[in-house]
């Protein structure tokens, strides 16, 4: 759960200072609508908050059950594909300034009110809402992430942008070999085939020493951003 709200908060808290609204709400809905990232849309599409469509062409095709006229009917609905969560959160505050309804939300420095103004703006249809998301937030101590005026670490530049998902042992994919590759600039000699093997973690956490970092073999968004500095 914590690895979760770790990966999430540098976007988040960018968006905050960007459109000056509660990050802890954000990491909040974020939270409740993917189950700590584990929804299959988090995972494959980046994308946090179940928005329909297309991203800059980018989408990903769900078949969803949905009741028409009072039965329940199959169908196939495209969702947005994000680059990384970033866009995510980004796109979900631009749905928000798109109805002037949700403009108490805006400038609001009390996460409560916040999530009471989302949910009369009508957002979702759970009544408890706005109480699942304070929740979460108290839990958590996501407020406190209101008061930063900065990401706590750089948010890694849109051309290498962070995946979203750890990379570790078992991984595999175009994130892993981006990973290598940049390895290999630092004379490690990996073979790049985009499979996060043993000699990947180990290659992995002799980096990670090298920088002064947590040497745990995973790729998160620090590692991430280092590689990329390298």
């Amino acid at each position: 759960m914590e690895n979760f709200i770790d990966l999430a908060v540098p976007y988040a808290v960018k968006v905050q200072k960007e459109e000056n609204i509660p990050a802890s709400m954000l990491l909040a809905q974020s939270i409740l609508e993917t189950g700590w990232g584990e929804s299959f849309l988090a995972k494959n599409a980046l994308n946090l908050f179940g928005i329909k469509g297309s991203y800059k062409g980018q989408s990903v095709t769900i078949r969803t059950i949905e009741f028409v006229d009072g039965e329940e009917v199959v169908v196939s609905s495209a969702f947005k594909r994000y680059p990384t969560w970033y866009e995510s959160f980004k796109d979900l505050v631009e749905f928000y300034k798109r109805g002037t309804r949700y403009a108490p939300i805006f400038g609001q420095e009390d996460y409560k009110e916040a999530c009471y103004a989302l949910q009369r703006a009508g957002y979702a249809t759970d009544p408890r809402y706005a109480e699942k998301l304070i929740g979460i937030i108290e839990r958590y101590g996501l407020q406190k992430y209101d008061e930063m005026t900065e990401p706590p670490f750089p948010v890694t530049p849109v051309s290498n942008p962070y995946p979203g998902a750890l990379i570790k042992k078992g991984s595999k994919g175009n994130p892993v070999l981006q990973v290598q590759k940049q390895l290999n600039k630092q004379k490690f000699k990996l073979i790049e085939d985009g499979i996060f093997g043993l000699k990947t973690e180990r290659s992995v956490r002799t980096f990670q020493q090298m920088k002064g970092l947590i040497a745990d073999g995973v790729v998160g968004p620090r590692t991430w951003s280092e590689l990329f500095k390298a």
